[in-house]
């Protein structure tokens, strides 16, 4: 069969695509990845076929309106305000309705020019998989080709737990099962006003939103992190994460540094770097290193003056986290799955919609401390200077609750997921949904991925 991969988002997002093509492809399959321009010299690495979208994770996520929004609170209002805000700021072409500065407006017509790509990029597929950022287009439309979502966060309804960001409280299923209604109900609220500019810009009848409870859903959670709800439909498989066979590039500071000392902290942020003000990563390596560490910094600014402190631009998490002492991270779910993996503690500070979700799961599994907020990071001048120490401070308390104990959960909770099906359970779960007879397959060309 031809799979189309639709990874809309960061490098975390696409790696977990890049693992599921290699994969397919392993398995016979014929595999494109749409995804940003930016991350097409990856895709072509890995050795699949690249297909075109517009726009940048790494500009999205540097805007002021963003960052200011995930600095305040990692919630979906405070995001989707800093959206409507860069928005409004950017230029754009008057709406043919709507009025200029309708921020429904404005997401449609971007919608839809995402949405052209992707239905150019799935349409000689037989099947698709798309990631959650999809989610808004989906709700509009669906695409032309069968299709599965892959998500990092469960959140189909069951009794077994509540939905990601509503209050955890004792009250048992009836109580869970209801946040998950509201969760559902609150989204569509959210995304009804530009999906609704969207079908009208693209002459398509109103009506209720396209729903995905009935799609086939691959969630990327490891079954010893989120425990399988005996409530969920067929449709949903819960696969564990999906990693490749091989790292990515690294310039890891080489043997030699990882030898001459103790295990060092690693911090890391992934594509939200930006959202960490500047100078606070020196603050904390430097007193980190006062406290008795050493420390790797990757990715993020390269200006760390600390002895005691390295920085890299980027580290194959699989072969360098299991040499690590901790992880220190946003929470987000490709770093966070290789710390599982790894068997390192993790000290996380959420800075995304999900990230407070991964971060309370850690904690209860007992292989983190509690999360820390950011704090101030909006101040400037000496109080900027006061709040990047107390951070840092923050920080190497967390670490110094990082004991033993902790230590050998999270090495007997990596024996558990690196045990996961993993990425060929994802596979698995596709051919069992879209048999090649079911489909119209088209063979794959000669010399194709």
């Amino acid at each position: 069969m031809r799979f189309a991969l639709v990874a809309i988002g960061s490098r975390g997002d696409l790696e977990p695509f890049l693992a599921l093509g290699e994969a397919l492809r392993h398995r016979g399959h014929a595999v494109s990845v749409a995804t940003h321009g930016d991350s097409a010299a990856l895709v072509r690495a890995a050795g699949l076929e690249y297909r075109p979208l517009p726009g940048s994770a790494a500009a999205f996520f540097a805007q002021p309106e963003i960052v200011d929004a995930m600095r305040a609170r990692p919630t979906i209002a405070r995001l989707a305000r800093g959206v409507r805000r860069a928005a409004s700021r950017a230029d754009r072409p008057t709406p043919a309705a709507g009025g200029e500065d309708d921020p429904a407006e404005v997401a449609a017509r971007a919608m839809l020019v995402v949405r052209r790509y992707v239905d150019d990029a799935v349409a000689d597929a037989d099947v698709a998989v798309c990631g959650t950022g999809m989610r808004e287009s989906l709700a509009t439309a669906p695409l032309a080709v069968p299709y599965a979502l892959a998500s990092w966060y469960p959140a189909t309804p069951t009794t077994a737990f509540p939905a990601m960001g509503m209050p955890r409280l004792p009250l048992g299923g009836t109580y869970n099962l209801l946040t998950h209604r509201l969760a559902a109900r609150t989204e569509d609220w959210r995304l009804t006003p530009s999906v609704d500019a969207a079908r009208r810009l693209a002459g398509l009848e109103p009506g209720p939103l396209t729903a995905d409870s009935d799609l086939p859903t691959l969630y990327l959670q490891s079954p010893a992190v989120v425990p399988p709800p005996p409530d969920w439909p067929e449709h949903v498989r819960l696969t564990g994460a999906w990693h490749r066979r091989t790292g990515p590039p690294s310039d890891d500071p080489g043997e030699q540094w990882w030898s001459e000392g103790g295990a060092p902290v690693v911090i890391s942020f992934g594509s939200l770097w930006p959202v960490i003000p500047a100078g606070w990563a020196s603050t904390v390596a430097r007193a980190l290193v006062a406290a008795g560490h050493r420390v790797l910094v990757v990715g993020g600014p390269s200006d760390i003056q600390t002895s005691g402190a390295r920085w890299c631009a980027s580290l194959d998490f699989g072969a360098a986290l299991p040499r690590a002492s901790v992880l220190v991270h946003h929470g987000g779910f490709g770093t966070g799955s290789s710390a599982l993996r790894a068997g390192v503690p993790q000290v996380i500070v959420p800075l995304f919609i999900d990230h407070p979700w991964w971060a309370h799961r850690m904690r209860t599994l007992g292989v983190a401390p509690a999360a820390i907020p950011l704090g101030a990071a909006h101040t400037s001048g000496p109080r900027a200077e006061h709040a990047a120490r107390r951070f840092a401070t923050r920080v190497t308390r967390a670490i110094d609750r990082v004991d033993e104990g902790m230590r050998e959960r999270a090495r007997r909770l990596a024996t558990r997921v690196r045990s996961d099906g993993g990425v060929e359970a994802a596979v698995d779960a596709l051919e069992a949904w879209w048999p090649a007879t079911t489909v119209g397959t088209r063979p794959a060309e000669e010399g194709s991925p």
